[in-house]
């Protein structure tokens, strides 16, 4: 990795962790999950201006719904006593992304996030060249079921490639046989979920979350036609949210609904625990070197 792609990498990390500094100053009971997102969106994008952006829509998920969920602007969500609230963000410097969440408990789930972080660090002192994979899902689950809790084991931490975040190869959250090893000069998204429940997401309404998986289209209506320009436009090769097209569209739901049936669009369902027990993350993005790491969305 050169040198100019680690600057990059770092300038990403340093705006992503401020971000989730102002994350810590507004997520509170009675602040509005789409108030959240949209101060934190805007915050990356004053600070990255032309050379970035918001690698995808901040994921605020609430309890049981573990990730994929970003808010809606038809139906905000006031934070409330009990709640665990996950901040999910990414930010990109040119393409180079840094990946990074933490989760702010309001109810009695001290233990929980603890044993959480605890999974992470140690997952993080491990990382190193040729280390394999495998072991760093062993370490997260034995850390995990020491505290008392389960990991998400159908989720996993990711490598991450300029313009990529989803690249490559996995990071398990559990004990598993992958053998494959951490490269000299790559970049992964470490991220360890934690429950209370039988440790497995599955499928709930859709996210808001969306990709474009047609750029190419000509779809039939001038007005779908306009929405699929604006998205390309705006975001590239990035996800975006629903809500984005909505701001700019307020009309434009139908459409939505015709360029996901006809397969332009695509919206991420949201991901909830089986059981629907109280959920958990914290993440943080690593540059595997020669001679370490660098942990560049931690300070």
């Amino acid at each position: 990795m050169e040198s100019e792609e680690i600057e990059k990498y770092k300038e990403a990390g340093n705006i992503a962790k401020e971000a989730k500094n102002l994350a810590a100053e507004i997520v509170k009971i009675g602040a509005s999950d789409l108030d959240v997102a949209e101060k934190l969106e805007e915050f990356i994008l004053s600070k990255t201006g032309e050379r970035g952006g918001l690698a995808f829509p901040v994921s605020v998920c609430v309890n049981e719904i573990a990730a994929h969920k970003t808010p809606s602007i038809q139906n905000p969500y006031l934070f409330k006593k009990g709640d665990v609230v996950k901040i999910d963000l990414g930010v990109h410097i040119n393409g180079y992304i840094a990946d990074t969440a933490t989760t702010f408990d309001f109810g009695d789930n001290k233990n929980l996030l603890q044993t959480n972080k605890l999974a992470l660090k140690k997952a993080i002192e491990a990382i190193k060249k040729d280390k394999p994979l495998g072991d760093l899902g062993k370490i997260v689950e034995q850390t995990m079921k020491g505290g008392g809790f389960m990991p998400i084991t159908n989720l996993a931490g990711h490598q991450i490639k300029p313009y990529n975040i989803h690249a490559g190869v996995s990071v398990p959250n559990c004990e598993t046989n992958n053998q494959a090893k951490f490269q000299k000069g790559e970049a992964y998204a470490i991220e360890p979920f934690a429950t209370t429940g039988c440790g497995l997401v599955v499928s709930s309404a859709g996210g808001g979350i969306m990709k474009v998986l047609k750029p190419e289209a000509k779809p039939r209506l001038e007005t779908s036609r306009t929405i699929l320009k604006y998205v390309i436009d705006n975001f590239g090769l990035f996800e975006f949210s629903k809500r984005n097209i909505l701001k700019k569209y307020p009309n434009a739901q139908l459409f939505i609904e015709s360029l996901k049936k006809d397969g332009v669009l695509y919206e991420y369902p949201g991901l909830k625990e089986k059981t629907n027990a109280v959920v958990s993350q914290f993440e943080d993005t690593i540059l595997v070197l020669g001679d370490g790491k660098i942990i560049i969305t931690t300070s």
